[in-house]
């Protein structure tokens, strides 16, 4: 029992240097207000919801520094994957990845809405199922998990015309210039790129949304910081029990 207890500690001693020396490495791509910076080249994230959450979580974790690197989405989930990467900071939960992730308990709830013009639809977007979304022409970012989404009714015989896009900046340059009725999104992203556009009074968001899910962190099978999951999911809920998380979300 002595010997084990001795090595344990050794182990944790150990694990302890090697994060304080190398750090956890987070990547993701630009993606405002989430994640900041110029572009995807390898660079730091200089701030961000994101960001500011992961930085206030291993704050609180003794000897252990992190940051968020810049990449662009495919990368950032083929590193994570091969284990190039520790982690991504906020991202959904899907069967595909936790094939090669494990994750932390949620962070908070996410909803995808529709953004529209309501000049151009001036009684709103209605709609119960996919169905009744197949007269409308529809951006969304092409990695994202809402086009996986769109790209199962398709394939399940809904009529649906999606436009798969590189960014949800270009979804919302084609609703600017009525090149599409809608752009699938995370709230709180298209609100920031609505913002930046200085469109805010020509283009709103539904209030219903598509659907609502918990942002996760989450970590790479293939390297050690998984295994500081429990200290990073005591902190989490140190972080929601205080509000902090919903400071630093209000707060953009």
């Amino acid at each position: 029992m002595g010997r084990f207890f001795t090595g344990a500690l050794l182990w944790f001693f150990l694990s302890g240097l090697v994060f304080a020396q190398n750090g956890v490495v987070l990547v993701n791509d630009p993606w405002p207000p989430y994640v900041l910076g110029d572009a995807a080249d390898g660079s730091q994230a200089t701030s961000g919801i994101a960001v500011e959450l992961i930085n206030q979580i291993f704050n609180r974790i003794d000897g252990v520094d992190a940051k968020v690197l810049l990449t662009p989405w495919k990368r950032s989930l083929h590193g994570v994957a091969i284990g190039s990467y520790d982690g991504i900071p906020m991202l959904f939960k899907t069967v595909d990845r936790e094939e090669y992730m494990v994750f932390s308990a949620p962070l908070f709830e996410a909803r995808t809405v529709f953004f529209y013009k309501p000049a151009r639809f001036p009684e709103g977007i209605s709609w119960k199922d996919y169905e009744d979304l197949t007269g409308y022409k529809i951006a969304v970012q092409g990695s994202f998990s809402i086009a996986d989404t769109m790209q199962k009714q398709i394939d399940n015989g809904v009529a649906l015309n999606v436009a798969m896009m590189d960014t949800d900046k270009d979804c919302f340059r084609l609703l600017a210039l009525d090149r599409v009725d809608l752009v699938a999104t995370n709230e709180i992203v298209g609100q920031e790129f609505v913002k930046r556009l200085g469109l805010e009074r020509k283009i709103i968001a539904t209030s219903k949304s598509l659907y609502e899910k918990p942002f996760y962190i989450g970590f790479s099978k293939k390297t050690e910081a998984r295994k500081l999951l429990p200290q990073i999911n005591r902190v989490i809920h140190e972080l929601q029990d205080s509000g902090v998380i919903d400071e630093i979300i209000t707060a953009h």
